[in-house]
């Protein structure tokens, strides 16, 4: 049976009357790529699914960026310890140990203490930042803005890093070596102050 064409068939029902406005526009073919959902359940394209493996070179220059973070995070320890601890300078110089504060170093929060501390401890967060390669490219305005960030997530990081490392599950400490109590009905660090009282603090 012979076939007619599309072509010849939408010409016959143009001559048998058929509005040619009502007819749906040819649907255009897409040409994007097939996409996959992440573990995050985002869709990317699978064209940039595939990662090459790093090369040496860039291995190397990875494992150089931790060792230097680390080597910075135990500059920052050595300089909390010298600022914060009450033991004298001697005892607490050259110590390179992952922990800033020994047990017998930290004390019960003081409000009035760590509020007095807050700028010193944008000054370290600050040094730090100071020695970071790339850092000094910046504008002033992306440095505070970066700086900002920085305290914001140190703020949160440092007393959860310090605690853990300290092996104190019982006791939240701060930079500055104060804690505060976790257990239930103890008291330390929240004894109620001239500035802040017990209420508040535990709010």
């Amino acid at each position: 049976m012979h076939q007619t064409c599309r072509s010849c068939r939408f010409e016959k029902c143009l001559k048998a009357g058929m509005n040619r406005s009502g007819v749906r526009p040819r649907k255009e073919i897409s040409n994007h790529r097939r996409t996959f959902c992440t573990k995050s359940g985002l869709r990317r394209n699978k064209r940039f699914a595939v990662v090459e493996p790093m090369s040496w070179e860039e291995r190397k220059q990875v494992e150089e960026v931790l060792t230097w973070l680390v080597r910075e995070e135990m500059k920052l320890g050595e300089r909390r310890r010298i600022l914060f601890c009450e033991r004298p300078v001697d005892k607490v110089l050259g110590q390179t140990s992952n922990c800033p504060y020994t047990r017998e170093d930290i004390r019960p929060l003081s409000f009035r203490a760590f509020r007095k501390s807050i700028r010193t401890h944008i000054l370290l967060i600050y040094e730090w930042l100071q020695a970071w390669p790339d850092y000094q490219t910046l504008g002033n305005n992306d440095k505070v803005s970066f700086l900002r960030k920085c305290v914001l997530f140190h703020t949160i990081l440092d007393p959860v890093y310090i605690s853990i490392q300290i092996g104190y599950p019982e006791r939240f400490v701060m930079q500055n070596g104060g804690y505060v109590s976790c257990v239930e009905g103890c008291e330390d660090g929240w004894h109620g102050e001239k500035e802040i009282s017990t209420d508040v603090k535990k709010s």
